[in-house]
């Protein structure tokens, strides 16, 4: 297994459009484009977001999937983690779906999403089957109550 990079760039976030600043890149071929870049400059690792015709984000297998082998081709060394975020958009299901049929190298998950369902034993079995896949997973916490529910999670052996 590769290490972990040390300096990670995230281009694009799920929020912004080129209507917030025309350079962010929406495409995947904007989005490779800035990753080698980023690169070549002594980035090691990419956060990634994929974005639809309207620059919304999505959570789009087959956008992933391109813009992973695109990446895999070009800059075969660049740690490529794609993101799980809800957004607002999508549901624990969706996120879990996304995870479960792409299996990425990585992959960032917020923990008050993918647990929103409130089903602990299909969380459980979907953060074993990353473990399983070998999947690096980050588990974003946005405050000292997700670090406390990862906290509970992790003592209740979920």
């Amino acid at each position: 297994m590769t290490a972990l990079p040390r300096f990670m760039v995230a281009p694009n976030g799920a929020r912004l459009t080129k209507a917030d600043h025309p350079a962010l890149p929406v495409t995947i071929e904007e989005t490779v484009a800035c990753a080698l870049a980023c690169h070549a400059a002594g980035a090691d690792g990419l956060h990634a977001h994929v974005r639809d015709t309207e620059q919304r984000h999505v959570l789009d297998l087959g956008l992933y999937a391109e813009l992973l082998s695109e990446l895999g081709q070009r800059a075969p060394d660049l740690y490529v983690q794609i993101t799980s975020e809800a957004a607002g958009r999508f549901t624990p299901a969706e996120q879990r779906h996304l995870v479960e049929t792409l299996k990425p190298r990585a992959v960032s998950v917020a923990l008050r999403e993918i647990t929103a369902d409130q089903e602990n034993a299909v969380t459980r079995r979907f953060f074993a089957m990353c473990a399983e896949a070998m999947i690096d997973v980050q588990h974003i916490l946005y405050d000292t109550a997700d670090i406390a529910h990862l906290a509970r999670l992790v003592a209740q052996g979920d």
